[in-house]
């Protein structure tokens, strides 16, 4: 343990992310205009909060992660507001506007990176492709590969390479504010190299 907290420790000053400000821990806010109707004022505040957060979360997925269309649908269409609802950073409410039964206002809202890189990683974990923890099976069903190669990025490049590294099959062993650790298959190492990314191997 000590040795894996020195080499998290040592990845850090070797990137200068010692200076990381508050907001790296969340990405860009989104702006969206609601508009709610039910059958009462509270009630249509809180449909409208939950349809906005969709919405964010959505275009979210397509703009900041680079996920198509169809796909950050689908993903969206599998998470619950609860789930959603811990995903937000915080937010804010302007020009709010509401009667007996409608609810008008602009909402803007910022989600948390490592909750939305929680929540993604579990919609995308292949069990089958695990055979135990410290091997891997190729996905052509050629056999077992040697032990899984671990490896620690930053956590904002993590973010914006999910798609690809979730296609060379990364495992997430671990999150933290600054960096994300995973493991890697050998044949899927010279790929990952390809994304130019800066990274360290934890022995």
């Amino acid at each position: 343990m000590a040795k894996l907290l020195m080499a998290f420790v040592s990845l850090l000053f070797m990137l200068g992310v010692h200076h990381l400000c508050a907001n790296d821990g969340c990405f860009p806010p989104r702006l969206v205009e609601v508009k709610q109707k039910a059958s009462n004022a509270i009630g249509a505040k809180q449909k409208a909060l939950a349809s906005a957060f969709r919405f964010a979360f959505l275009e979210l997925l397509k703009d900041q992660l680079g996920i198509e269309a169809g796909d950050a649908e689908n993903i969206s269409r599998k998470v619950s507001n609860d789930q959603l609802s811990d995903c937000v950073y915080d937010y804010s409410v302007e020009h709010e506007k509401y009667s007996d039964s409608f609810y008008i206002a602009e909402l803007s809202c910022r989600f948390s990176k490592k909750n939305i890189a929680i929540l993604l990683e579990s919609f995308e974990k292949r069990a089958e492709d695990t055979v135990e923890e410290g091997s891997f099976r190729r996905s052509d069903g050629l056999g077992e590969i040697t032990k899984p190669i671990p490896i620690v990025v930053l956590f904002d490049d993590f973010i914006c390479n999910f798609k690809r590294l979730h296609e060379l099959g990364c495992r997430i062993t671990m999150f933290s504010p600054q960096v994300v650790a995973f493991v890697l298959d050998g044949c899927s190492l010279d790929e990952f190299r390809e994304l130019s990314l800066k990274y360290a191997n934890i022995k």
